[in-house]
């Protein structure tokens, strides 16, 4: 949902208070519309932490091996579960804060420019 504040918290409270325990709220001002707030709402077994750790198990991976991308509130429960969880330079100052590293910013090729350096470290 996408709206103005004072259109929206209360939502975002009810939710919170009777929901809580059963799904995922984010709730932030749209960072390319100042002004504007987004919620999201996910069921708990829909968010991107909860699809890696079913992939980690999926495929035998270590969470050590994994290397996460994020530019956005969304991305911080990821972020927890990672032991490397890179922000872009442009994301909000909380997401940031639970990263790892932070390389250049989301309308740059900084990801593909990491994870491609990654790729040869690996190789040689």
């Amino acid at each position: 949902m996408i709206s103005r504040k004072e259109e929206i918290e209360d939502l975002f409270s009810d939710v919170l208070t009777q929901f809580a325990d059963h799904v995922e709220i984010n709730y932030f001002e749209n960072p390319y519309s100042p002004g504007w707030q987004w919620m999201t709402i996910y069921d708990r077994r829909a968010t991107k932490d909860f699809a890696i750790r079913e992939l980690i198990e999926m495929v035998d991976l270590r969470v050590d091996e994994l290397i996460v991308f994020g530019d956005n509130h969304n991305d911080i429960s990821m972020f927890n579960i990672a032991t490397k969880a890179v922000a872009v330079r442009n994301a909000p100052d909380e997401v940031k804060f639970h990263a790892s590293e932070t390389i250049g910013t989301n309308e740059e090729d900084c990801v593909i420019d990491y994870i491609a350096d990654d790729v040869r470290r690996i190789r040689c």
